[in-house]
């Protein structure tokens, strides 16, 4: 992030890379982690490239909240996910660093978008927010 918002007070873990999320996970689950921050600095997955369809898109606190389906390598079978994208003043500025919101389980990126009420704060920071399905969903599992 830009620093305009100190989010360290809330977090008792700092994972760096995808490679060491397990340590979060590990430590969330031994109850020595209340929340944990895993930064993405140069992750590049080995995979085909995704097609995304946009389904739905709405003008919400001077961004625009998008919803988005994709065909997943990884669950072989359609996601969707939402998207929160704050208005910029210049078509030049940076992109707006991301905060991806894990809401549960059983949740769909609807009901995530709706429990965080975080728009206005979002906006206000310039915080892009994803809001991913977290299960898959019409698939047979199993176990």
């Amino acid at each position: 992030m830009r620093n305009e918002l100190d989010i360290s007070p809330y977090a008792t873990h700092l994972i760096d890379g995808l490679v060491n999320v397990n340590k979060s996970i590990e430590a969330l689950h031994g109850g020595e982690c209340l929340r944990a921050i895993v930064q993405f600095k140069d992750y590049k997955p080995n995979c085909a490239p995704l097609n995304f369809t946009q389904v739905e898109s709405v003008k919400a606190f001077g961004g625009e909240l998008k919803r988005i389906k994709h065909m997943s390598n990884v669950n072989q079978c359609e996601m969707t996910f939402s998207i929160f994208i704050p208005g910029q003043v210049n078509r030049t500025d940076p992109y707006p660093p991301v905060l991806y919101y894990l809401s549960g389980l059983t949740c769909t990126d609807e009901n995530a978008r709706t429990k965080s009420a975080i728009f206005d704060h979002a906006a206000k920071y310039g915080l892009a927010v994803v809001f991913p399905d977290t299960s898959a969903r019409g698939v047979q599992i199993e176990g």
